[in-house]
């Protein structure tokens, strides 16, 4: 939201928290959220995590900012040892890598917003609703490409993981197998 010259906001929470602190627009208003292709979001989750500075966390405790939780997992294991780890630990996930449908349904499993913008479109989506020009702030960075090498076992597994999203978000899942 600094992109948009917007400071103090509300933001990253479960939609939720989101109705009860706007309650008094939550009906009048249009809601709308950027999601992602979901191995595309865990491929960047990851890379986040593995951050040592970033403007949300720090490993060396800069500006009082604490460690991303995962930053010692991610620094100690490749990113198919992430997704074996997180395929079979489903609690540690958090609001970088759980499903997204997660964050924006409600306790009835109904999803609570009016337009999606496509990260992979973000500023023709967002020109559709009426927001221009927006700078795209945070990227994260590595080094070591081969880190972020994914295999076919691991995308199995992620698309196991968020097939929730696929479904309801409307992305396409990678397809393994050659019909031909």
């Amino acid at each position: 939201m600094k992109a948009m010259g917007i400071e103090n906001i509300f933001m990253d929470k479960p939609i939720k928290e989101y109705k009860e602190h706007y309650d008094e627009y939550w009906d009048k208003y249009k809601k709308f959220t950027v999601v992602r292709d979901p191995i595309d979001r865990f491929i960047s989750a990851y890379k986040f995590a593995r951050m040592k500075e970033s403007g949300w966390f720090s490993a060396t405790g800069e500006e009082g900012l604490e460690k991303h939780l995962h930053y010692d997992l991610c620094n100690e294991m490749d990113i198919n040892e992430y997704t074996t780890y997180l395929y079979k630990n489903s609690e540690e996930f958090n609001r970088w890598n759980v499903p997204q449908t997660f964050i924006i349904s409600n306790e009835n499993n109904e999803i609570e917003i009016d337009y999606f913008v496509r990260f992979e479109n973000l500023q023709e989506d967002l020109s559709k609703i009426g927001i221009e020009s927006i700078q795209k702030l945070n990227s994260s960075k590595i080094e070591d490409d081969k880190v972020i090498q994914l295999s076919k076992k691991s995308k199995m597994k992620l698309h196991e993981i968020y097939d929730i999203d696929y479904k309801n978000l409307n992305y396409k899942k990678e397809s393994f197998f050659n019909y031909s």
